[in-house]
């Protein structure tokens, strides 16, 4: 990603850092703070659960390419 988002204080918004902090070096951080607007903006959209099924389906290893660390479903903001 050319533009990096700063990713949110621990005091400010914990969901970005549970159960570590979530890296914005990768495409999973950037759908991570995607994930977070959208539940915010339209709270009745299927987009997160799109989206995880998507991350789902895919290989092991293209999964962590992307950024998606073993455990990511354990991310407070990916639990639905």
């Amino acid at each position: 990603m050319a533009i990096r988002f700063t990713v949110p204080k621990k005091k400010n918004l914990p969901e970005f850092s549970s159960p570590r902090e979530v890296r914005n070096s990768r495409i999973f951080g950037t759908l991570s703070l995607l994930l977070f607007f959208m539940k915010i903006v339209a709270p009745q959209s299927r987009w997160p659960q799109r989206a995880a099924a998507l991350a789902e389906n895919l290989p092991p290893d293209s999964r962590k390419a992307l950024g998606f660390p073993a455990d990511w479903r354990e991310f407070d903001l990916w639990k639905m």
